[in-house]
């Protein structure tokens, strides 16, 4: 992976890399050169799914730094579909992405057991370029600000729809830290549940931060706007042993909005987004039929029990 990553900081193209299933130990960097104007994707091959490939950090670095410090307006970074987990940093313990300029994506991702200062599972901020953060399980991490996520200072616009952020612990901001910003930041259909010492922390001074749709039941700060969040227990199938499907009695069933912006078409496992006409709230999507329920058996491995 750090050699696939060295050739395309210089390398003149759009590049994509395929994981293969496996266990890739180490931290993994990429910074790309000042004519590299051009897109960088790191993703599981097809059909194989998160819990496959695995990216660990072993505890002693951060598992994956993407780093762009010039302006390059085509040029974008996305994560998908890959395990983070057991990182340490200075900063940032999971992902840590900076953009000058072009998007960020984040999506159908697990991040777990990552330590940092700012943001223990995600940093993620582009100065000139939106970030987007969806589908991803974000649960165990720990930071001194922004235990699950960080974001924020800076940004371009920052859309946070349809994750499970669950038992992220932090100083401030245990799911979420949100910087004081100039840009809006979005929540849509997000479970944030269970963190400490709170589940979100807004820093006053947005433009604009919303929440609309999220489960989540400590707020530190304001929204600029919001409407249908709720504070109720997500009924997960089995937390205790790491299965964060939603139960038949889920409250988050059928209370997302499917006006959230780039609404995903389907879920953390693939599985279509919206099902009886409503999309859920978190990265899953409830299904009746159980045989087609996937267990999360493998979150024990990933957290290392």
């Amino acid at each position: 992976l750090q050699n696939a990553l060295t050739t395309a900081q210089n390398n003149g193209q759009d590049d994509v890399i395929y994981l293969a299933a496996g266990v890739y130990s180490g931290g993994f960097s990429y910074e790309a050169g000042i004519n590299e104007d051009y897109s960088l994707t790191i993703k599981a091959e097809s059909e194989v799914t998160a819990n496959q490939v695995i990216l660990d950090g072993k505890g002693v670095q951060t598992v994956l730094c993407l780093k762009d410090h010039h302006y390059h307006p085509n040029g974008h970074f996305v994560i998908k579909g890959i395990s983070i987990q057991n990182g340490y940093g200075w900063e940032t313990g999971g992902i840590d992405v900076y953009r000058n300029y072009g998007s960020i994506t984040i999506t159908n991702n697990m991040i777990s057991g990552c330590v940092g200062a700012e943001g223990g599972g995600i940093y993620a901020e582009s100065d000139g370029g939106s970030v987007i953060i969806t589908n991803n399980i974000i649960t165990k991490n720990r930071a001194d600000w922004g235990g699950g996520i960080e974001c924020g200072s800076g940004s371009g616009p920052v859309l946070i729809a349809n994750n499970t952020i669950i038992d992220n612990t932090a100083g401030s901001g245990g799911g979420v830290g949100v910087e004081n910003d100039a840009n809006p930041i979005n929540f849509y259909n997000n479970i944030i549940w269970g963190n400490e010492p709170d589940d979100i922390y807004l820093e006053s001074g947005q433009v604009s931060c919303n929440g609309y749709n999220n489960n989540y039941h400590n707020l530190s700060g304001t929204w600029t706007n919001s409407g249908a969040n709720i504070d109720a227990d997500p009924l997960f199938v089995n937390p205790a042993a790491h299965d964060y499907h939603l139960s038949a009695n889920s409250p988050c069933i059928d209370k997302g909005t499917a006006d959230a912006p780039e609404l995903p078409e389907t879920d953390f496992e693939r599985d279509p987004r919206i099902i009886n006409g409503t999309v859920d709230i978190g990265a899953d999507e409830y299904r009746s039929n159980s045989v087609s329920v996937k267990p999360m058996p493998w979150l024990h491995l990933l957290l290392g029990e």
